[in-house]
């Protein structure tokens, strides 16, 4: 992590923020997400809403680790899901149906998919 004087000033921040709206205003397909309202969101276990799916007040802390940096394995889930719905919004053709917007489901999803794989390469592994 950047140390507080490594840390670009409130203008500087402000000016690469400006050129990336720029930027991004040109190019119809690009989208932005916001990282740093997420953060804010989670870092101050406030609920955090997507898709109808709310994760209540009290209950967003669990989404970054304790580094207050990188995020957790619901965190995870959580953000894809959050990048998904900002390039949908966006995109022709992805049917909404076909997403699990439900962050819990995506990441049971992932993990029994995992384990899965990984008995799979055991048993290759020990015939």
């Amino acid at each position: 992590m950047l140390s507080a004087a490594e840390m670009p000033s409130v203008e500087t921040l402000a000016a690469a923020n400006r050129r990336l709206k720029e930027w991004v205003a040109k190019r119809p397909r690009v989208q932005v997400v916001p990282l740093s309202k997420f953060m804010r969101t989670v870092m101050a276990n406030q609920a955090l809403a997507m898709r109808g799916f709310v994760l209540p007040a009290g209950k967003t802390r669990r989404l970054i680790q304790d580094d207050k940096l990188h995020p957790t394995a619901p965190g995870c889930a959580t953000l894809a899901l959050t990048i998904l719905d900002a390039f949908q919004s966006s995109a022709s053709g992805l049917a909404e149906s076909a997403v699990y917007w439900d962050a819990q489901k995506v990441l049971s999803r992932a993990l029994e998919t995992l384990r899965q794989e990984q008995a799979t390469a055991v048993k290759k592994e020990n015939p």
